[in-house]
């Protein structure tokens, strides 16, 4: 641990040494290619072998969770009031009334308030083309499938899913559901079971390439408890081969609002749900069935369920055009409010006894220049 400190102190300057290398290049670029060229090349393995180095060492990095972040801040801006209050001199006396009085708004502006132990969260991750859902109450999580993993070692589980989880403080999950076995749904699975630990795990089918220690499948009509919610599972009703319809499909409950998370099913799927479930099937939010796709959403589907709030998680401008504009103008034709990843990138919704609060990052979560695209 001790070597590997001292080795990123030493190779830590590398990488700030890229910063004027780059601006170098740059400038070469408009009087000498070649010497540009060969720069950039330098920078390029310079980077390569510093995030070499970086992916070796995962020890030397501390998490903290954004609640653990404002017990630092409070705790370092008490001690910066105090040594401030009892500094010798009443020459800056008023100055400093001034500094303390503005360090209190700005600690007690990002302290937040003790939340309604009803209150719950359904959070739409930015996966790009795929689906993570993750719900959470006051002291319970349940993850809905894990997004992509690619050839080449990258996945959304450890570049999305996790760094968010860490962030909101999450150690462990209570339930990890994956839909079915599509890589878009279920290629982080593996990662987050070695990372997150799911007290249960539970699959719409076996998966292809992954073996997860304790699961087991969905069955129709199967009621789990999460916190104060009711998770109930409408499908799928037998298991085919390979099959979008295997998809688990849940509706998770706090007696009042609901949710439906729906998989990859088609309309065939969901005819059978709504003849078998039809008077439970109302919730206020719906992540779309299969993206978005024209094979899912019908109208008789869009009209038991009636949703408010429909979420199309994908990615933007991907190559199948998801959502397609017919299935769109289904939902809008009964008045569904849309909200795609694609645009608005992550997405949360807020439960409590006030109602549903919906929240994007790039509307409402981010800092105020993260605006959205003029080209989406």
């Amino acid at each position: 641990m001790v070597m590997r400190l001292i080795l990123l102190t030493i190779f830590g300057p590398l990488f700030e040494f890229n910063i004027p290398l780059i601006l170098i290049a740059l400038l070469c670029s408009l009087i000498f290619m070649p010497i540009a060229s060969i720069l950039v090349h330098g920078i390029d393995t310079l980077l390569t072998y510093f995030f070499m180095f970086l992916k070796s060492m995962p020890a030397c990095y501390i998490y903290f969770s954004h609640q653990q972040a404002l017990i630092i801040l409070q705790v370092f801006t008490f001690f910066l009031i105090a040594w401030l209050i009892t500094w010798h001199g009443r020459k800056y006396m008023t100055y400093r009334f001034i500094v303390c009085s503005f360090l209190i708004m700005i600690t007690s502006y990002y302290v937040q308030e003790k939340e309604d132990e009803q209150t719950w969260y359904v959070d739409v991750i930015d996966v790009g083309q795929g689906l993570s859902v993750l719900v959470r109450t006051q002291d319970q999580s349940l993850l809905y499938d894990t997004g992509a993993r690619y050839a080449s070692g990258f996945s959304m589980a450890q570049s999305e899913i996790l760094p968010y989880l860490r962030y909101i403080g999450i150690a462990s999950l209570e339930y990890l559901v994956i839909s079915h076995s599509d890589n878009d749904h279920a290629g982080g699975a593996s990662l987050i079971e070695k990372a997150m630990h799911p007290r249960r795990i539970k699959l719409g089918e076996p998966l292809r390439k992954q073996v997860l220690a304790n699961s087991s499948f969905c069955d129709v009509g199967e009621r789990w408890a999460l916190g104060k919610l009711s998770v109930t599972v409408l499908s799928p009703f037998k298991r085919l081969k390979n099959s979008n319809n295997n998809s688990c499909v849940l509706r998770i409950s706090d007696g009042q609002h609901a949710v439906l998370l729906s998989g990859d099913i088609n309309k065939k799927q969901e005819a059978l749900i709504v003849s078998q479930f039809s008077s439970q099937l109302a919730s206020q939010i719906l992540i779309a069935p299969h993206h978005g796709s024209k094979y899912s959403s019908s109208k008789l589907w869009i009209s038991v369920v009636k949703p408010k709030w429909v979420v199309f998680s994908v990615s933007a401008m991907n190559r199948w055009g998801f959502p397609v504009q017919e299935v769109v103008e289904r939902y809008k034709k009964q008045s569904v409010i849309r909200v795609s990843s694609g645009t608005s990138g992550f997405i949360r919704f807020k439960i409590d006894s006030h109602g549903i609060k919906l929240q994007t990052i790039r509307e409402d979560l981010a800092a105020y220049w993260y605006h959205r695209s003029f080209f989406l």
